[in-house]
């Protein structure tokens, strides 16, 4: 049994953010790295949301950046690393829109006006101009109790005006990634079965990889593609990935959970999260795209609550 669980579906369940110590609990971070490789730019619960916060990689510091009304979720830096873009979902997680913000200025916009939607998951394209992301269609009562989000599609959004490119209501959506290299989007989706796709310059979708794990997030450097698949009940450990799952490296051995495995520009660092104890907590490691040199960048008591840990914010 694959026991990896959507961050969406717990979200809307109202099991993180919402009830005990959320502090202890970091199912709503998410993070990614400035292409200079200074900087990382991270979701964690601030003073009584989720809100967006700086780390210098260097010095380990902190600041905050954005702290709205409601819950900032999934940045990810421009190319340029000049903008982040990121979503914002209201209290409940019944609406969820895309956000940007200038970073030397802190101007802060609305990429796209709120629908009944929920947007999450922003990537940038080949440029500021272009942004990626995921839109799920429906909220519906869910079994166990409160409300999921499903019908998932992919779309892009250039100039304000959004478009759909695939039609396939997607069960879960899995974050996606652009190649500066190839021009291609690979994500991976949950229907019947875990797939990982390949979206072309021409908007054609194309079945990448049969076998998958549940979750299983592609990352790409180059033409290279790095993924986090599943090894066996509560393993994901980071591969290189090959023609075939036979074809892949392994390159962590950890035994935990590996979330959310972000590559540098320039394809020689991987910086990943990893629950190494089961208990919803996750510490930032990074390690060479070799499988080398593994280094933890911060622990989960710096997730608990970054803001003794932050510096007034620099905007």
């Amino acid at each position: 049994m694959k026991t990896r669980l959507f961050p969406l579906l717990l979200l809307t369940l109202g099991l993180t953010g919402c009830i005990g110590n959320p502090r202890k609990d970091h199912r709503t971070i998410s993070f990614d790295i400035s292409p200079d490789k200074k900087l990382i730019v991270f979701c964690a619960f601030g003073k009584s949301d989720s809100d967006l916060f700086l780390l210098d990689i260097a010095t380990r510091r902190a600041t905050v950046l954005t702290a709205l009304r409601g819950n900032e979720l999934t940045p990810h830096f421009s190319p340029d690393g000049k903008k982040v873009a990121f979503a914002l979902a209201d209290a409940g997680y019944k609406s969820s829109a895309i956000y940007e913000i200038e970073l030397a200025s802190g101007k802060i916009a609305k990429i796209l006006d709120n629908g009944p939607y929920f947007d999450y998951h922003p990537f940038y394209g080949k440029d500021n101009t272009e942004i990626y992301f995921n839109r799920a269609h429906r909220r519906r009562p869910y079994s166990m109790g409160g409300y999921v989000w499903d019908q998932w599609d992919l779309y892009k959004v250039q100039s304000g005006n959004a478009t759909r490119l695939t039609n396939s209501l997607y069960y879960q959506l899995y974050p996606g990634s652009y190649s500066a290299t190839t021009g291609d989007v690979f994500f991976s989706a949950y229907t019947k079965a875990e797939r990982v796709y390949r979206l072309d310059s021409q908007g054609t979708v194309t079945l990448y990889r049969e076998e998958g794990a549940w979750g299983i997030t592609p990352r790409t450097a180059g033409s290279t593609i790095y993924i986090d698949d599943y090894q066996k009940d509560y393993d994901f450990e980071i591969y290189r990935a090959g023609s075939s799952k036979a074809d892949d490296v392994k390159l962590t051995n950890l035994k935990s959970y590996l979330l959310d495995p972000r590559i540098t520009h320039d394809g020689q660092d991987i910086y990943f999260l990893s629950e190494l104890h089961r208990n919803r907590r996750y510490d930032l490691y990074t390690i060479k795209s070799d499988g080398t040199k593994l280094t933890k960048i911060v622990g989960s008591e710096f997730f608990d609550n970054p803001i003794p840990h932050a510096t007034a914010a620099p905007l």
